[in-house]
């Protein structure tokens, strides 16, 4: 899964959302979701990374829109923690190898400290 972050927007009519990745060296924005009109007519948009429509559903009063903001938002946090999760398991797994390297070459370190104290040769 490529590095991302998920940016959320709560003005007072609306909630908006962008979903920004990682591809190369650059920041992309893969998707966009907004519940707007909160309280008037709400409307829940999505679009894909080129600004194309994905789903434009209208909701017909303002309780549903918090619904569907609950039912949406929820699992872009859910992906969003297992995501950080993973990260953060490969980080503590990199920190243990260099620990481990560490002590392999203070261990060695040390050998050839006595060695040259014993006056021995390599």
């Amino acid at each position: 899964m490529a590095d991302s972050i998920v940016v959320l927007n709560a003005g007072s009519p609306s909630i908006k959302s962008s979903l920004i990745v990682l591809r190369g060296k650059e920041l992309r924005v893969a998707a966009r979701g907004q519940i707007e009109g909160l309280l008037t007519s709400p409307t829940f948009v999505s679009t894909d990374e080129r600004g194309k429509g994905v789903s434009e559903e209208a909701l017909p009063e303002v309780p549903e829109a918090r619904e569907k903001e609950k039912e949406w938002l929820p699992k872009s946090f859910d992906e969003l923690a297992v995501h950080l999760e993973q990260k953060f398991a490969r980080l503590e797994a990199d920190v243990e190898q260099m620990r481990k390297e560490l002590r392999e070459a203070e261990e060695q370190s040390e050998q050839l400290r006595h060695r040259l104290l014993d006056g021995r040769s390599f």
